[in-house]
């Protein structure tokens, strides 16, 4: 690939990686009942070892097992990953921050990554997800 075109495309998923990581963890705090439109309907998520597939499923499980947040964002890095799923308008969206529980005390940090594909109107979408608190 022509080392411009790459860089323009590394840019272009860090541009619409920041989006979606902003709308995600904002919807995720503030109007959870929301988030499910952001994934694909057979997408799948791994929360903290928890394995679920499926949009309803995903979006029943953060509604009701997962108490209210409110999330601060460290660090966000995206690339193109092409080779995920074969085209070049998969990103790979992994995430760092804290997560403030409103059953504890104390915010925790977690990670998160994110495979998404770009759909026909440009909007991107998550096909995985995987979620880890850092609990000690």
């Amino acid at each position: 690939m022509d080392p411009d075109i790459k860089k323009k495309l590394v840019l272009q998923s860090c541009e619409a990686g920041d989006k979606f990581s902003t709308t995600f963890y904002s919807m995720f705090d503030t109007e959870r009942h929301k988030v499910g439109h952001l994934y694909n309907e057979d997408a799948t998520l791994i929360w903290n070892g928890h394995a679920l597939s499926g949009k309803k499923d995903i979006q029943a499980f953060l509604m009701e097992k997962v108490p209210s947040t409110r999330t601060v964002i460290t660090d966000v890095d995206c690339q193109p990953a092409p080779s995920v799923c074969g085209d070049e308008s998969t990103l790979l969206v992994t995430v760092v921050g804290k997560v403030k529980y409103d059953t504890e005390d104390v915010p925790f940090p977690f990670g998160e990554t994110f495979i998404m594909s770009k759909q026909q109107d440009g909007r991107y979408l998550v096909r995985s997800n995987n979620f880890r608190c850092m609990v000690a």
